[in-house]
């Protein structure tokens, strides 16, 4: 392993030491080992994948901070990796130099504006685990291309933005799985246009993302105009915010000229699904299955369907009274 302080990173939180982290990078060996301490960076440190062969970050089991100061992510991570998860789309480089680039045990805290925590781009098999990132504009950010992403067992909370963000990406078998995500002012989880296709969302505590003057939600989905949102599984969540948070714990958008096949083929099943301006709101979909959940609270509504169709909503306790049915009747479903 590459210790950082042998490339001369002090770790006192003071100090600049993007140049001891890009030195170590660039021409350590294996993983990068952080150890104890606080280290501050000011610009992004770029692990190029296709230059430096196999890579990763560990830290000392959460003894280990890295505090961001500057705009962009604290490490962007670049592969070559342009084929699918099918074996036969792989070029050998791909295995050979930047396959499972892996990031464990350290915490990132952004200090300034334009600050991110992890961007990674044509990445195969890239891991998150046993992370924290706090404070950034955006937590985790995948773009262009990316492939068997996991994402487990880690505190994304307090991003200005949204904490795992779905950039305009094309990307195929995706987990998270095991995460506290809260406190980000747009979106726990967002898909911002492009590909994304069979991912999996489970057994996560999705939490109070709002406060953006944005479309914003615990998970918002936003395929756009000729891109899609397929395959996607969201189970066994706590998905809830404030009853005064405006959008909704799930939206999922469509493609706004009114297609329903750009999003389709989700399951959400056995969450608790509560407190917001409405709980599910679904736009120009088809194929889409709600069942086995605790919806509640919604204060407008606790689902809308507008434009969609082959919707299944079923054994599913939904309501907005109070259990002795006082009260104003805000509960309900609306198919439009």
């Amino acid at each position: 392993m590459a210790d950082v302080r042998m490339f001369g990173a002090e770790g006192d939180g003071v100090a600049d030491d993007t140049r001891a982290f890009q030195h170590a990078i660039d021409t350590g060996e294996g993983a990068l080992e952080l150890g104890a301490g606080v280290f501050r960076l000011t610009q992004p440190v770029v692990i190029d994948l296709t230059k430096t062969g196999y890579r990763g970050v560990s830290g000392n089991q959460g003894a280990s901070k890295v505090i961001m100061a500057g705009p962009g992510p604290a490490f962007q991570v670049i592969g070559d990796h342009q084929g699918t998860a099918s074996p036969a789309s792989f070029q050998s480089h791909t295995w050979e130099n930047e396959r499972f680039p892996v990031f464990s045990g350290f915490e990132i805290l952004g200090e300034h504006g334009e600050g991110d925590g992890i961007e990674l781009f044509r990445t195969m098999q890239a891991t998150i685990q046993n992370v924290l990132i706090r404070k950034c504009r955006v937590g985790i950010r995948l773009k262009t291309r990316n492939r068997n992403f996991l994402l487990a067992d880690s505190h994304i909370y307090e991003c200005s933005d949204t904490g795992l963000l779905l950039d305009e990406c094309n990307i195929h078998q995706m987990n998270i799985i095991g995460n506290h995500i809260s406190y980000c002012s747009r979106a726990g989880i967002r898909q911002y246009k492009g590909q994304p296709h069979n991912v999996q969302i489970t057994g996560n505590d999705i939490e109070y993302n709002s406060g953006s003057d944005e479309s914003s939600g615990e998970i918002l989905l936003d395929s756009g105009e000729g891109e899609y949102t397929r395959e996607f599984t969201i189970s066994s969540n706590t998905i809830q915010a404030t009853p005064d948070a405006k959008g909704a714990n799930i939206r999922i958008l469509g493609n706004p000229q009114g297609e329903q096949i750009g999003a389709r083929l989700i399951s959400i099943t056995g969450n608790v699904i509560g407190n917001r301006e409405k709980n599910i709101d679904v736009e120009n979909a088809s194929s889409i299955t709600v069942t086995g959940n605790i919806i509640y609270d919604g204060t407008e509504l606790n689902a809308r369907f507008k434009n969609c169709a082959n919707i299944v909503v079923a054994t599913n306790t939904i309501g907005s009274r109070e259990v002795d049915l006082s009260g104003e009747k805000t509960d309900g479903l609306l198919l439009e």
